[in-house]
C-alpha cells in the first residue's frame, strides 16, 4: 500500500503562453487523472470553474483562462483519462466546453472511474475519494466544505474559488484530487487483477472491469446526454388540479377548529392541533423527545375514524405530488425540453442501476403521461417478472419454486400458501 510522505505542490496554470506549455507536456502522457471544481451539483446547469490534472508524479491547476487550452488534450481519443466520478466531471467540463467523448468513436472506451473500482472490490464501503485516499494512500484530505464552510453560507461557489485570498488552499485542495485519483487508480487496478473470478470470461476482478463496467460507464454518459422528453404542458395541466385540491383541505382544517389559516406544513402547529385541541396521545415519540405525526401514527388514527389524520394524510400525498411531481419536474426541464436524470453505477448495493435528480426509476402513474417518445419514436417500459425468485428457483432447484414459475403463478402467493 503506497504512503505518500511528501506531495508534490500543485503547478497553477493561469495564463495562455503557460497553459500551451503544460499540454504540450501532458500530451506526451498516455494515461491523465482529472477533477473538476465547479459551480455546484447540478449536471445541466453547472460547469466546471477549475480543472486539475496529474500524470502521477505531478498536479496541476487549470485557471478558467487557461482551460480552453486543454480542450484538445482532455479530447484527444489516444489518452486515457481517470475520474473519481466521471460522468459528473465529464458534464462538468461539457458545460466548461470541453467534450472528452466527442472524438472517440462509439466502442472506444477510455474514462475509468475510480469510484466503480472500488464498488467491485467492496459494494458495502462508503466510494468517497477522501476516504479511500485516507484509507489505501494515507492522504489526508479536508472535505470542502469543512475548509469553506462559513463562505460558502454567504457567497456562490465560483467567487469562493476565484477569489485571491484563497487561492492557495483551493490550488492545493483542486490539485491533490487528481493526484491521489491518479494514485488510487494504481492501486486498485493491481488489487482487482489479483482478485480472481474463477471465471473464463472475466479471470479477473479486472478483466470483468474493463469488459464490463467501463463500457457501461459510457453507455450511462449517453443515456444522460439523452435525456427523456417531457410534456411540460401536461404538467401544468396538473398543477393546479392539485393546487386546488391542497387548497379545499386547508380551507377545511380551518371551518373544522375555528382558525383563519393553518400550516399544515407546521410540525408545531399540527402538534398542538392532535395532541393539543384533539387531544390524542403520541403513539411514538422522534430521538428528540418529540410527539411523532408520521404516517403510521396518522392511519393508525384515521382507522379509528379520526377524519382529521385521514384529510391531513390526503394532503401530504397531494402536496408531495405537487412539490415533486409537477413543480419539481418542471424545475427540472432543460432547454432542450428534456429531464437529464443521473444514472449511478454505484448507487445500489444490490448491483442494480438506480437513479436521481429525478428517480426515474419511481415514477408514479399519474405523471409518467408526461414523459413522452421523440418524434417518430414509441415509449415502452419492460421489467423482469419477479426475478430473484427465479433465480432462486434456478439455484435451489426448489420443486414448489419451480413449479410455481413454470405454472404462471405469483410465486410469493404460492409459496406463501404451502
Amino acid at each position: 500500500m503506497p504512503k505518500f510522505r511528501l506531495l508534490p505542490d500543485t503547478v497553477r496554470v493561469k495564463t495562455p503562453a503557460h497553459a500551451v506549455e503544460v499540454a504540450q507536456y501532458l500530451a506526451t502522457k498516455r494515461l491523465l487523472a482529472v477533477d473538476t471544481e465547479t459551480t455546484g451539483l447540478s449536471r445541466t446547469r453547472d460547469h466546471a470553474v477549475l480543472a486539475s490534472i496529474s500524470s502521477g508524479p505531478d498536479r496541476y491547476c487549470i485557471f478558467p483562462q487557461a482551460l480552453p487550452y486543454f480542450k484538445d488534450l482532455l479530447e484527444n481519443p489516444e489518452i486515457k483519462l481517470i475520474f473519481h466520478n466521471a460522468n459528473f466531471d465529464s458534464w462538468m467540463l461539457l458545460n466548461a466546453g470541453i467534450d472528452v467523448n466527442r472524438r472517440s468513436s462509439r466502442n472506444h472506451y477510455r474514462i475509468y472511474d475510480t469510484m466503480v473500482m472500488h464498488a467491485l472490490l467492496d459494494a458495502d464501503a462508503m466510494h468517497d475519494l477522501k476516504y479511500l485516499s485516507k484509507k489505501f494512500l494515507g492522504i489526508e484530505m479536508v472535505p470542502f466544505r469543512t475548509v469553506f464552510a462559513k463562505q460558502l453560507r454567504k457567497r456562490p461557489l465560483e467567487q469562493i474559488l476565484l477569489d485571491p485570498d484563497n487561492e492557495d488552499v483551493v490550488v492545493n485542495y483542486a490539485g491533490l484530487d487528481a493526484f491521489a485519483t491518479f494514485h488510487l487508480f494504481t492501486y486498485l487496478k493491481d488489487q482487482l487483477s489479483l482478485a480472481n473470478t474463477e471465471n473464463s470470461q472475466y479471470p479477473t476482478l479486472w478483466s470483468y472491469y474493463v469488459l464490463t463496467e467501463l463500457p457501461y460507464t459510457k453507455i450511462l454518459w449517453a443515456m444522460e446526454r439523452e435525456g427523456v422528453r417531457m410534456d411540460d404542458d401536461e404538467l401544468r395541466r396538473q398543477a393546479p388540479i392539485l393546487e386546488r385540491d391542497i387548497l379545499a383541505i386547508q380551507k377545511w382544517f380551518g371551518r373544522e377548529l375555528g382558525r383563519l389559516y393553518i400550516n399544515l406544513r407546521s410540525n408545531d402547529q399540527l402538534a398542538h392541533i392532535f395532541f393539543g385541541t384533539l387531544g390524542y396521545e403520541p403513539l411514538g415519540y422522534t430521538d428528540e423527545g418529540a410527539p411523532q405525526l408520521n404516517k403510521t401514527t396518522l392511519k393508525t388514527w384515521a382507522r379509528k375514524g379520526c377524519p382529521y389524520s385521514a384529510k391531513l394524510l390526503e394532503y401530504r400525498d397531494l402536496d408531495k405530488k405537487f412539490s415533486t411531481y409537477t413543480v419539481g419536474l418542471l424545475k427540472k426541464i432543460h432547454g432542450d425540453d428534456r429531464i437529464h436524470c443521473s444514472f449511478n453505477q454505484t448507487g445500489a448495493r444490490t448491483g442494480r442501476l438506480s437513479s436521481s435528480d429525478p428517480n426515474l426509476q419511481n415514477q408514479p402513474p399519474y405523471v409518467r403521461s408526461a414523459y413522452i417518445a421523440s418524434n417518430g419514436y414509441r415509449m415502452m417500459a419492460k421489467d423482469y417478472e419477479q426475478l430473484e425468485m427465479r433465480i432462486l428457483a434456478h439455484k435451489s432447484k426448489d420443486p414448489t419454486l419451480c413449479n410455481a414459475i413454470r405454472n404462471g403463478m405469483d410465486v410469493h402467493s404460492s409459496t406463501a400458501a404451502t
